[in-house]
């Protein structure tokens, strides 16, 4: 097989890059999580970008009972005030943002597909042309 993987990780990584700098940084954890995995099965090479499950929720947003973000994910149930005690140790105050972000929702990051979108053709041009270049190496070697 060609030996492209390496020209199309070191592509991957820098959209993987572009989309941690965008990515919210609360704590920092689901920043430090997003990753990139690169598989070559039958069908080709299949790419992955990886993240803490509420990585999704914070780029698309999450629709509350009173405010629509166009979200395609919205809240059905109270939110567990324990989720808060980052931002404050006072449970009735914890009760009350939990509440909050209940009603109002999770405004939609968008830090996945900006990154991503605007990029897929430069990967298509890259694989192309280190295709191209291994089979002129290898002809030339014949």
């Amino acid at each position: 097989m060609l030996n492209i993987t390496q020209s199309i990780q070191s592509y991957i990584n820098s959209m993987v890059e572009d989309i941690k700098s965008d990515a919210p940084n609360n704590s920092g954890a689901l920043r430090s999580s997003i990753k990139s995995n690169i598989v070559l099965n039958n069908s080709g090479y299949e790419v992955d970008i990886e993240m803490l499950n509420y990585g999704e929720f914070q780029d698309k947003g999450v629709n509350g009972t009173e405010r629509s973000w166009g979200s395609p994910y919205s809240f059905r149930k109270q939110i567990p005030s324990s989720s808060f005690s980052g931002y404050t140790s006072n449970i009735s105050g914890q009760f009350v943002i939990a509440r909050s972000v209940m009603k109002k929702g999770i405004r939609p990051k968008n830090f996945i597909e900006p990154n991503i979108d605007p990029k897929l053709d430069g990967l298509a041009n890259l694989t192309a042309d280190e295709i191209w270049n291994e089979l002129v190496k290898k002809q030339n070697n014949n």
